[in-house]
């Protein structure tokens, strides 16, 4: 009985933090970078923004990559989030390569999906971020972000 008590908890903490609809994809603030993330609600430090999927690369494979969405997830571990089905946090733009502070961070713990069989992380937020406000992410020294055909739709705004 105490096992079900916090698993309870845990998930009613899951559904707190992460509402559906609670980003949502837009042209970004950074010129000729394409599509960008915002967030459609308040988030306070510490709260999970939305998720990030991708195939899990090591020191090499990352190397041999000719991908531009290559996410570090911890010393040697990274996400090549480039696949056409990756979940919203491939909108998530580079802020520091861009002029811009990263206001969100990667949560280490890979986790995985049984229905879909992707591999995945959370963004948390780092500092408060207000409604209507694109989210940045420090993708690190390896990677700069730049348009490319796959980050354009023909609308403005795409409801997650």
């Amino acid at each position: 009985m105490k096992r079900n008590k916090v698993t309870m908890r845990r998930f009613k903490q899951w559904v707190r933090t992460w509402k559906k609809d609670s980003t949502g994809i837009s042209r970004s603030l950074i010129p000729n970078a394409g599509l960008g993330l915002k967030a459609r609600r308040e988030f306070l430090p510490g709260d999970r923004v939305t998720r990030a999927s991708g195939t899990i690369l090591d020191e090499m494979e990352r190397t041999f990559s000719d991908s531009e969405r290559i996410l570090q997830i911890s010393p040697g571990v990274y996400m090549d989030m480039s696949g056409k089905d990756e979940w919203e946090g491939k909108y998530v733009n580079d802020g520091p390569h861009s002029g811009r502070m990263a206001n969100v961070r990667v949560d280490a713990k890979v986790r995985h999906c049984i229905q879909t069989g992707k591999k995945w992380v959370y963004l948390v937020a780092i500092e408060k971020i207000n409604n209507g406000d694109e989210i940045f992410l420090d993708y690190g020294d390896q990677h700069a972000w730049g348009a490319d055909e796959e980050n354009t739709l023909d609308s403005t705004s795409v409801r997650l």
